[in-house]
């Protein structure tokens, strides 16, 4: 991968991974990485403890430490979204990036 795919992916993941640690009582979060066709496939699944639902949010204060997250994977990914997991019990977060192979630079 490019640097600039390759620092999206880490910042798409961290930001997804962060969501499900602070804003549910999860005790196991996983991340899944893949291609899929031209694009990089990123999930995080957790237990779907949350009391809210996920929603991107405008934050309130320029100073505001968090709710800027869902928006940054909207602007750095392709296409996003979040469905129930195979056990119906949590939440999978997905994002596609678009990426380029070093070797066809």
């Amino acid at each position: 991968m490019d640097e600039r795919a390759r620092a999206d992916a880490e910042l798409v993941v961290s930001e997804l991974f962060t969501n499900a640690v602070r804003h549910t009582d999860s005790v196991k979060v996983s991340c899944e990485v893949r291609v899929i066709g031209a694009r990089l496939r990123v999930e995080v699944t957790d237990q779907g403890r949350a009391e809210t639902e996920p929603r991107p949010r405008q934050a309130d204060a320029i100073g505001e430490e968090g709710g800027r997250g869902l928006l940054l994977v909207g602007a750095l990914s392709a296409d996003w979204g979040v469905r129930v997991d195979r056990t119906g019990g949590g939440k999978v977060f997905w994002a596609d990036l678009r990426y380029s192979s070093l070797a066809s630079l």
